[in-house]
């Protein structure tokens, strides 16, 4: 009888701090994206929500075992954990954490580094504050190398044409928005958006002759932010995967 009130309240409490939970994480980030406080502060509201969501979510699984003879009780601890284990499988499967290496932090990122395509449609689409449109330089090359060695330039036995044919239909089918597409300089530029909060980050393709097909550069920048979280070597990645198979 005391095990059944225990998880009748502790079911309760559970379900309480899950809807804390979620909803001050969808508030983070509506707040993010209104404009209504600053990234930074975002996003560590969201980090430290995200690590007490993890605590619920240890909670509710102790909670959801106990409570297996009250029907109650189970159902309402187990939606607790869904609700909570929404958020936080999300932050973890859409963040990949740099590793601690000197260095500044990254938002721009680049198959060829040495010469990386060049933005120019994008550029009256930015808002006055954005971040640079240069490449930002040897240290950013090297720091890149270090992390993500596997993000180079992408050799291909299909013609120039063919190559850039491919790449503005996996550009469209990952729903980037195609600002300019010319296929005589094998430029194709476009503009990503996150989904959580919004951001828009610029995409460069550049296709070029070679001597067994053609070779495939692209880079991506974020707008805002000195650290993008992995995202442009995520997305980069994505189009290389595609793109070679």
């Amino acid at each position: 009888m005391l095990l059944e009130r225990n998880c009748k309240l502790l079911s309760n409490v559970i379900l309480l701090l899950s809807l804390i939970c979620l909803g001050s994480i969808i508030i983070s980030i509506f707040g993010v994206r209104g404009n209504w406080f600053g990234i930074r502060a975002g996003f560590t509201a969201i980090g430290y929500l995200v690590q007490a969501g993890v605590l619920v979510l240890i909670a509710g699984l102790i909670v959801f075992y106990l409570s297996r003879n009250d029907k109650r009780s189970f159902i309402k601890s187990g939606f607790a954990l869904i609700l909570v284990l929404i958020p936080v499988v999300a932050h973890y499967a859409t963040t990949q954490p740099e590793k601690k290496v000197p260095g500044a932090p990254l938002n721009d990122i680049s198959t060829d580094t040495v010469n990386p395509p060049l933005f120019d449609a994008v550029a009256s689409l930015r808002p006055a504050k954005s971040n640079s449109l240069k490449y930002p330089g040897v240290k950013a090359a090297k720091r890149q190398e270090e992390l993500f060695p596997d993000i180079t330039s992408i050799p291909s036995s299909l013609s120039r044409e063919s190559a850039f044919k491919r790449a503005l239909d996996i550009a469209e089918t990952m729903n980037w928005d195609i600002v300019s597409q010319d296929v005589n300089t094998g430029i194709i530029e476009a503009v990503a958006s996150t989904i959580a909060f919004d951001f828009k980050d610029d995409v460069v393709i550049r296709i070029q002759s070679a001597t067994t097909g053609s070779l495939i550069d692209i880079r991506s920048h974020s707008r805002i932010g000195r650290s993008d979280r992995g995202k442009n070597a995520q997305r980069v990645r994505e189009f290389i995967t595609q793109f070679k198979q």
